[in-house]
């Protein structure tokens, strides 16, 4: 069975967040504790489920410690089916723990419909001098090459104090022009142009962090930019006497991780083909002490011709710079349901290797019919969602299993009528000799 989908892998994009574990959702705060009036930022992040519909502002919910809820509003970025960003600003409200979540969320885990409610503990301090509340609070977009894609930045001091703010960044695809700091009297607001340089960049992701730094608190804004209609320009160059320094060279300076830099020590794709996922991004970063060269990934095992990764080389990777792979699965594969195993691999003509296990989970296709039983056996016990051993019966065979049923069922009534039958003859021969025994007695 061709699939016309393209699945991709589920990256995680956290920045130094505080995680709050849910077994199916995780609500991930960017901060400890927050005050009023400041911007909360919180990644949602879909694990073991498929959401039935996308999630949206009136799924969020915000509860006092009575369950009462709190106005609030909501500013949502779906990043892909698994990843969302929600930022509001907090109101005045009194120190303590506060739930924070989703509600009435429509979804589907093990093949059964669920409606489920996942909150996460938000604490609220009672600061009320330096506070700033700010906008966006994620930036994600989409465009075309030779498109830029500037935003202007939104500040606000709910404060009591003066605050002077300074702006930093990760990242040279964009800039804040001459403006490097600004102060912010109480209840007085400003505007910062950002801007982009993508023009004339040979590349089709672009991952920077906005930094907002002030008194001893600071926001990090992630500011992810994606070309989609991307063609990489290949360079006719020729690199030969590659000079190896074995004295310096870690031969374990390769490390996969997501945009935020949380290391990937391992893949697990669950990958069910009615649904849509766009590729994911996964980060490979250099520390073995000296740039490498013609570095290429090779998939091994099962999963061998699953994935699409690109760009599939790398021609220097300079030490301790970073390279963004964009990893979805090859969409003319033939998918099958079960279970399958296998590894990436990273290598460099110096030797450096990298080796990621890669477990992959496919469901979702309609099984075929026919004269045979079906049993689909898994190969890895990596997740919950397909069952150790499956087996799945033709209806030819249930057919047969279902006529087989009634014949024994008839079987039974027939010997059930006989019985009954030789019983009641038997009583009436009985009473038919006992009448002519008294009348040999009365003659």
């Amino acid at each position: 069975m061709s699939s016309k989908i393209i699945p991709g892998m589920l990256v995680l994009f956290l920045l130094f967040p505080l995680i709050v574990y849910a077994e199916d959702i995780d609500i991930t705060f960017y901060r400890n504790s927050y005050s009023p009036f400041e911007t909360v930022q919180a990644n949602i992040i879909i694990n073991n489920i498929t959401l039935s519909k996308g999630l949206d502002v009136s799924n969020f919910v915000f509860l006092r410690s009575d369950n009462s809820s709190i106005n609030i509003a909501k500013n949502l970025v779906k990043v892909n089916n698994s990843f969302y960003v929600v930022y509001f600003d907090l109101p005045n409200l009194s120190a303590g723990n506060y739930d924070f979540g989703l509600a009435n969320v429509n979804y589907i885990k093990e093949n059964s419909f669920k409606i489920g409610r996942f909150l996460a503990k938000l604490q609220v301090t009672s600061e009320d001098k330096q506070i700033l509340s700010i906008r966006p609070g994620y930036v994600f977009n989409k465009v075309v090459t030779n498109q830029e894609s500037p935003f202007t930045l939104f500040i606000r001091n709910g404060g009591t104090n003066i605050i002077t703010v300074y702006f930093q960044k990760e990242g040279d695809f964009f800039n804040f022009g001459p403006v490097h700091k600004i102060n912010l009297a109480p209840s007085y607001s400003n505007t910062v142009d950002v801007k982009t340089s993508l023009f004339g960049k040979n590349m089709s992701v672009f991952n920077g962090v906005v930094k907002i730094i002030y008194d001893s608190k600071n926001y990090l804004i992630p500011f992810n930019i994606m070309r989609t209609d991307f063609t990489p320009i290949v360079e006719n160059t020729t690199i030969s006497n590659v000079t190896i320094p074995s004295k310096e060279l870690n031969y374990s300076g390769l490390t996969l991780t997501t945009l935020s830099d949380k290391p990937i020590s391992n893949l697990s794709v669950t990958i069910n083909v009615e649904e849509y996922y766009p590729p994911g991004q996964i980060v490979l970063r250099n520390s073995a002490g000296a740039g490498l060269h013609n570095l290429r990934y090779i998939l091994s095992g099962s999963v061998n011709s699953m994935f699409q990764i690109q760009p599939s080389s790398i021609d220097v990777l300079e030490d301790k710079e970073s390279a963004v792979f964009l990893f979805g699965l090859n969409n003319s594969y033939d998918f099958f349901n079960g279970r399958y195993s296998g590894s990436l691999n990273f290598v460099s003509d110096e030797g450096v290797e990298l080796n990621v296990p890669l477990d992959v989970s496919v469901f979702g296709i309609p099984l075929p019919t026919g004269k045979d039983s079906i049993s689909i056996v898994n190969e890895t016990n990596i997740t919950k969602e397909v069952p150790q051993d499956v087996s799945v019966s033709s209806d030819e065979d249930k057919g047969f299993s279902v006529w087989l049923v009634i014949l024994i069922i008839v079987i039974i009534f027939l010997l059930v009528i006989f019985y009954l039958y030789k019983k009641t003859k038997r009583k009436k021969e009985e009473f038919e000799g006992f009448v002519e025994r008294v009348k040999m007695r009365q003659s």
